[in-house]
């Protein structure tokens, strides 16, 4: 919650509580006036914690509803970025990879110009739109049900194509990670995908950037000892940091320094 201030997080917290409150029963709770409110409740329904109605709020659970992708592209995109690069140099010439849809193996895409031969498998229109550009590349675009909020393709056609290869690696976007929980994933539908994603691969690599730790999305995917490699930024708690390491799980962590190199050092 680390755009909002004090007041909007104990409207969310007592909207967690209540599911559902009236402006007028926020006016008193809070002690400040109806404009306030309205505009509290505004920006709370822009951050996608809430959903206004008629005369009032009622929470919106976060972690069951996936943002808008064009928001989510451009947040945190200094560390998605560096975590991309750094990903991408544990891909060779020659590899098979499957890429899922998701802002960060979008950016992933994009750094994987300089590599030849590949055999790409994704459910991403715009990720296999940018790797058929190399034409020493090998794309294959799983069939399946178009979702417009993250322009990839998902269903039992996905899967089902999925099921007929066998990768190098898997390289994972995701909802969420927590060591309870593992991967979790937003759509349900995607996550089926993800998961077949991850049978059919030979090592498994996860883009996370700081702030999806602790993030637990609606649809599990998997266990952190499902996980080879995690692909993560200078911001993630030491702690998150440790309890991968001791699930034997490989942490790369990318420099603030390289963010600077690839996006200007900030003023």
């Amino acid at each position: 919650m680390n755009n909002l201030n004090s007041r909007q997080e104990q409207i969310v917290q007592y909207l967690v509580e209540n599911h559902f409150a009236k402006v007028e029963s926020l006016v008193e709770v809070f002690g400040v006036s109806n404009e306030t409110i309205r505009r509290d409740l505004k920006k709370l329904e822009q951050e996608s914690f809430i959903i206004r109605t008629h005369g009032g709020a009622q929470y919106d659970n976060l972690r069951a509803r996936e943002k808008q992708y064009e928001i989510r592209a451009q947040r945190n995109f200094a560390e998605k970025k560096s975590i991309a690069r750094l990903a991408a140099s544990y891909v060779k010439d020659g590899d098979s990879i499957v890429l899922n849809t998701g802002t960060s193996t979008l950016l992933l895409a994009k750094e994987l110009g300089n590599r030849n031969n590949l055999i790409v498998i994704t459910n991403s229109l715009d990720a296999a739109n940018i790797l058929v550009e190399n034409e020493s590349n090998e794309v294959c675009l799983v069939g399946g049900f178009l979702r417009k909020s993250g322009r990839g393709l998902s269903g039992d056609i996905s899967c089902e194509v999925l099921s007929k290869f066998q990768a190098d690696k898997v390289f994972l976007s995701i909802g969420g990670i927590a060591e309870k929980c593992g991967v979790t994933e937003y759509h349900v539908s995607e996550s089926a995908v993800m998961r077949k994603m991850i049978e059919i691969s030979n090592k498994v690599m996860v883009l996370s950037d700081y702030s999806k730790f602790n993030e637990i999305a609606l649809n599990r995917v998997c266990a952190y000892k499902d996980i080879d490699y995690l692909f993560t930024d200078w911001n993630t708690p030491m702690k998150e940091i440790v309890a991968c390491k001791n699930a034997q799980i490989k942490v790369l962590v990318a420099q603030r320094e390289e963010a600077w190199n690839l996006c200007g050092k900030p003023q």
